[in-house]
């Protein structure tokens, strides 16, 4: 494995299933669909952040850290995971939600921050330029030293420092997994779209494809950033990784191919073709997408087959990454006709 050399606390059921969805291709009429499962990876509702946060607290671990301190948004998979991997773990896990005041009503993620007993903070702005803002990181240092006071010994997981890279290895280990999938299966799919949103996972699988020889192009649906912004961190990513793993291996933005939907018509907001795409998937293949990262990359591959480019003659793999509860917060969005 080529992670082998870093830290891994043991979080996940894997491999994950490989799935094909054939009532929905014949639904759509075009490529030949499979889909990644690894909203079954474990703990609360699955995803791709338990993968990440085996390979993240299993560094705090090493150092002897007890304590996370994460921030994220008020419906953040990232902010249940952490604490659900941090309760199976032992370790106290502080919250802080940016964007609120606290005050909202506790459904989808906010309710599960509560039931797995997150110590809980707010912190009143939310945007890219926030998380990696020096506002932010001072409010969070504040808090650390607040709990080294209290004889904590705390760990930041944050995807401006370690946590990223570590995320990324983790998705090479995912790569390594599905390459072991398609060989078993005798294909090698022509694309894997993965939901990009920091571009942590998707670098990871590019990294990983890359080093394996995979002729399976990954395709990035882009959320959150703009297309040169989204390629620029999936290369830096990926390159930093390599770099820890002692790879020689390194990524070029053409090594990869990334839709941009950030700003359709942005980043959580249900759109016609979000709501057709998670409707499709339950109908079809009763499959849960959540509407703001598999939903809209759904969306994207569905696009692609109705606009000719994903035909009969290929086959395409969309990884799910979790997020379900963020059904039960956009309920209304989501039944409207």
């Amino acid at each position: 494995m080529l992670c082998d050399k870093l830290p891994r606390a043991k979080l996940t059921y894997l491999p994950t299933p490989l799935e094909e969805a054939p009532r929905l291709s014949a639904a759509l009429g075009g490529a030949r669909i499979w889909i990644k499962r690894d909203d079954r990876t474990g703990l609360t509702f699955g995803g791709n952040k338990p993968r990440i946060f085996e390979y993240v607290l299993g560094d705090a671990l090493a150092q002897g850290c007890d304590l996370t301190i994460t921030p994220a948004g008020p419906q953040s998979n990232h902010l249940r995971e952490v604490t659900a991997a941090a309760n199976r773990l032992g370790m106290k896990s502080v919250l802080v939600i940016c964007g609120t005041d606290g005050s909202g009503p506790a459904q989808g993620n906010s309710l599960l921050f509560r039931l797995l007993g997150a110590e809980i903070h707010t912190f009143p702005d939310w945007d890219l330029d926030a998380y990696y803002g020096p506002e932010l990181m001072a409010f969070v240092e504040e808090l650390a030293e607040t709990y080294r006071e209290r004889g904590y010994k705390p760990y930041h997981v944050h995807f401006g420092l370690r946590a990223g890279l570590l995320g990324c290895a983790a998705h090479v280990t995912a790569a390594e997994e599905l390459a072991a999938q398609f060989a078993a299966l005798g294909m090698e799919p022509d694309f894997l779209y993965v939901p990009t949103g920091s571009g942590v996972t998707t670098s990871g699988y590019v990294l990983g494809f890359k080093h394996l020889g995979l002729r399976t192009r990954v395709v990035g649906v882009g959320l959150i950033y703009s297309e040169r912004e989204a390629v620029r961190e999936v290369v830096r990513f990926a390159n930093l990784t390599a770099e820890e793993l002692g790879l020689d291996t390194r990524v070029e933005p053409g090594d990869f191919a990334m839709l941009d939907v950030h700003d359709r018509p942005g980043y959580g907001i249900v759109t016609p073709e979000v709501i057709e795409a998670v409707r499709l998937c339950a109908v079809h293949e009763g499959i849960l997408l959540d509407p703001v990262y598999n939903g809209r990359a759904m969306a994207a591959l569905i696009e692609e087959v109705r606009h000719g480019r994903l035909g009969q003659d290929r086959t395409a793999v969309l990884v799910h990454t979790g997020g379900v509860p963020a059904l039960f917060a956009q309920n209304e969005a989501l039944m409207a006709e």
